[in-house]
């Protein structure tokens, strides 16, 4: 069976209970922000996906995907996917890096794949970006220096935005 066809599966509830409980921890994101909201897995396969808690995939064809991608790994290994903070960051209350907070440039620099000096060195690992109240993605904290992680097509989709 090919990866494509293997059959999605709600995550099992002890399973959902631990991802909910590390980003509750780690993120501070509200388990109300998740309501209404399912975890899936394909058994075997390590991804995590996330969708309104009424989808129910087809019985018949092939079934790619369900909703949206949370984790290509499962925590605390696995980070959080760019989509998945995008829909969910902006109810997180830990681990955001706000770039109004920095010079004008910053986001432009952000956006644009630069390193950005933060100042924080004692926060590292994943964190959320936000700027002006919307999130921009995942990025990462090392040594005081955020590094975004935004998909290079997106960042050259925007960057007739970001020069003008």
């Amino acid at each position: 069976m090919s990866r494509g066809s293997a059959a999605f599966e709600p995550l099992p509830a002890d399973a959902a209970e631990r991802v909910e409980c590390y980003l509750e921890a780690r993120f501070g994101l509200p388990r109300a922000a998740l309501a209404g909201h399912r975890f899936w897995h394909r058994p075997g396969a390590p991804a995590l996906w996330i969708a309104a808690a009424d989808v129910v995939p087809p019985s018949t064809g092939q079934v790619l995907s369900i909703g949206l991608c949370a984790f290509r790994d499962p925590p605390p290994r696995g980070k959080p996917s760019n989509v998945f903070c995008l829909r969910f960051g902006a109810a997180a209350t830990r681990r955001v890096c706000e770039l109004d907070a920095l010079p004008a440039t910053a986001t432009a620099d952000y956006l644009a794949g630069v390193p950005l000096p933060m100042g924080d060195a004692d926060v590292h690992g994943w964190v959320i970006v936000r700027c002006g109240g919307r999130v921009l993605g995942r990025g990462h904290l090392a040594n005081g220096v955020l590094v975004g992680e935004m998909r290079r097509a997106w960042r050259e989709a925007l960057e007739p935005t970001v020069a003008g």
